[in-house]
């Protein structure tokens, strides 16, 4: 008798007998709960979006500044009386995006201003330039030298 009547409460239960005071979820809060979950995980996939931009842009930085280490590391070793030292605005080579030379990436340039900070010595400001997202970006190096 006793399997009987748990058989009967199995089929009408559909999965057995329910503990005392157990309910089941309506509609409304299945919802509300996917409606959360779902602003949880738009929320997410916007931080990793915003993530992978940060780090490419800090890709990119770093490989701006050794572009502009390896131009100026360039500029120190030459004579004092090289043309490219001379006072005034100079066009640099252009690098890939890798940081090898002869890509359309970067373009650096460098300006020698002489008698700064003070007579006989020059200061020399390389300057790179890159676009990142369709905006211009760029990033300088400042030396003095004699």
């Amino acid at each position: 008798m006793q399997g009987a009547s748990m058989g009967e409460s199995m089929v009408r239960g559909g999965g057995g007998p329910r503990a005392q005071g157990a309910r089941a979820l309506s509609l409304i809060e299945v919802m509300v709960s996917l409606v959360i979950l779902a602003v949880g995980l738009t929320a997410m996939l916007q931080l990793f979006g915003n993530l992978n931009d940060a780090q490419t842009h800090q890709r990119l930085l770093v490989q701006a500044l050794h572009v502009g280490e390896a131009t100026m590391e360039g500029l120190i070793y030459r004579y004092a009386n090289d043309t490219d030292l001379d006072p005034g605005s100079h066009a640099g080579p252009s690098f890939g995006v890798d940081g090898q030379p002869g890509g359309a990436f970067f373009t650096t340039d460098w300006n020698v201003t002489p008698d700064v900070p003070f007579a006989g010595v020059r200061e020399v400001v390389v300057t790179v330039h890159w676009s990142e997202r369709g905006l211009p970006k760029t990033f300088s190096l400042r030396t003095v030298r004699t």
